[in-house]
Parts: structure tokens; sequence; C-alpha cells
């Protein structure tokens, strides 16, 4: 009797036909820890099968002056005075790509707070490739260059606001450039 009601649970939940497909696809990648990757592929069925209602950890590296910091928001201005630091990683971008490539961390982004992070985000993309999306200062005349680098989206958010109001023409331009399926438009 124990058995049929244990059999029902499993049955009713489908458990084995995830538990198999998660296996199947953790030998066909052959991940370098695979304990790990059984349980993200785990968490994104559950996902999937809830409706994308469990939590899911995307990765950032945030660059300013082509280092990885962790910038007070509010401090971040355009009026030429220093932006309030919490953090600053001893490591290069592409140290933190190639942990989460390794821990299969996808749709995570890099993000370009200002000038001089370019040389850092497009080595950040390159040892992720398709696994990092890139935004900060994209637009139509460079959009391509950071798709090309790795990143699997390009994220805009300024360059298609003027005045508080989106700018439709702008956002065709960056769709006529990249494509609508490789562009987030960040609200």
């Amino acid at each position: 009797m124990a058995n049929s009601s244990a059999r029902a649970y499993l049955d009713s939940h489908d458990v084995e036909a995830r538990i198999g497909a998660a296996v199947a696809k953790l030998v066909q990648e052959k991940p370098a820890d695979p304990i790990r990757a059984l349980g993200q592929l785990l968490v994104q069925s559950a996902a999937a099968r809830s409706g994308g209602g469990a939590a899911r950890f995307r990765p950032c590296i945030d660059l300013h002056q082509g280092r990885v910091k962790q910038i007070v928001g509010s401090t971040l201005t355009d009026d030429g005075k220093a932006p309030e630091t919490n953090f600053e990683a001893k490591k290069p971008a592409e140290d933190f790509a190639e942990m989460y490539k390794r821990d299969s961390l996808d749709g995570g982004h890099v993000i370009m707070l200002g000038p001089g992070n370019e040389e850092a985000a497009k080595a950040a993309l390159g040892a992720y490739p398709g696994g990092l999306q890139v935004g900060g200062g994209i637009t139509p005349a460079n959009a391509n260059a950071y798709l090309a680098a790795g990143a699997s989206h390009v994220i805009v958010t300024s360059y298609v606001f003027r005045e508080g109001r989106l700018d439709a023409e702008r956002l065709a331009e960056l769709v006529s450039a990249v494509g609508k399926e490789r562009l987030v438009l960040d609200l």
C-alpha cells in the first residue's frame, strides 16, 4: 500500500521524467560540477513547470572605470563628482564571467557605468559567450560590436528615452541594427 501511494505521488508530480531529463542534459553537457548543475537544472524545471514563479539568480558585473565595482547608485552622476564605492573587486571582469559560466549561471548582465569600460566588458563577454547581456551606453553604432564580442543581448535605457519619454524613432533604429530578439529594453 505504501509503495502505490509513493508511486502515485511521484507520478502526479512527474518526478522521474523531470529527473531523467535533467540527467540526460547533464550527460550531454558534462559540466565540471555535475551535482551543482543537476540542482540548477531541477530548479529551472520547477520554475518552468510553475510558470516561472521560482526565484532565479541572475549574475551581474557592474563596471566603473574598467573595474568591477558596487557603486552607491544615487552617487553616480554626470556632474564630475566621484561616486561612492561600496566594493571594488581585485579580479577582472572576465574572472567573474568565467565563474558564472562554470556554474551555469546564464541570463546575467554586464553593465558599463560610464566611459572607460568597453575593454573590460568585451573581455567578460568573450569569457562567457552567449551567457551575458550587456548594457550602458549602447547605441545602434556599437551594439553589434558587443554582440560580436559574445553578448547574448544588448540592454538599452537612456538611448531610447529622452525627456522622460520613449523615443520610438531611436528604438526603431536599435531594432533595425540588432533585431528585436537581441534587444532588452530596461525600464
